[in-house]
């Protein structure tokens, strides 16, 4: 979860006391405690916090509360992976070259989801599409992001 009450992560860090604080990134079973002193708050931002973030296994968090964590190929996104995002979205699933790229799932902040196909970024293939807020199912195959062939 990369929004601490109705802060994002960014500005959470940014309300940090002068003491040491520890607070969870916590998204579909994926916990991690961190610890932060105020003054560590700069060299906290853009950096690799665990592991190895340019060939291997690691988690990266950026200057705006985004952490990636899983693997990396020459400082880049490849393989099976998890992006959190400062809005509360996630995607798991494959990567290749820094974006989503074979099969994963797309969650939504709103506990809407995807789970398919994706291509250079976006829905790519056969893939299913939940929106809670109607309890819509929409299945089929998708296109640059787009359901273009709806299952009947």
């Amino acid at each position: 979860m990369n929004k601490i009450g109705p802060y994002t992560l960014s500005t959470f860090l940014s309300k940090l006391p002068d003491t040491k604080s520890r607070f969870t990134i916590n998204r579909k079973g994926s916990i991690k405690n961190i610890d932060i002193d105020k003054a560590d708050r700069s060299s906290f931002l853009n950096i690799c916090y665990s592991g190895n973030c340019v060939t291997g296994k690691g988690l990266y968090i950026d200057s705006v509360g985004v952490s990636y964590e899983r693997a990396f190929v020459d400082g880049r996104r490849e393989g099976k992976g998890l992006w959190i995002f400062n809005n509360g979205n996630s995607y798991q699933g494959d990567f290749m070259n820094n974006v989503f790229h074979g099969e994963g799932t797309y969650f939504y902040a709103e506990s809407d989801y995807y789970k398919g196909g994706f291509q250079s970024g976006l829905k790519e293939g056969y893939g299913i599409m939940f929106i809670k807020k109607n309890n819509t199912i929409q299945k089929g195959y998708w296109k640059d992001g787009w359901l273009i062939e709806p299952d009947k």
